[in-house]
């Protein structure tokens, strides 16, 4: 009974992994312009508690060196 549990697991898996696959090559790539311009329309919140001002400046700081 686990075996066969375990199977149905795995199928799910794969199931998910081929439809994210498919949905990623659906969407193509984005170009800069593109990004900046979705970004741009975005809602600014408070972070988490758990991310604190360290955090956030190193993240920023990634998303900076990515372009």
């Amino acid at each position: 009974m686990s075996n066969s549990f375990s199977n149905k697991t795995n199928i799910n898996i794969n199931w998910q992994q081929n439809n994210f696959n498919d949905l990623i090559a659906q969407l193509g790539k984005a170009n800069a312009e593109e990004i900046e311009r979705v970004l741009s329309k975005r809602e600014i919140i408070e972070p988490e508690p758990e991310l604190t001002p360290n955090i956030i400046n190193r993240l920023k700081e990634k998303i900076k060196n990515q372009k």
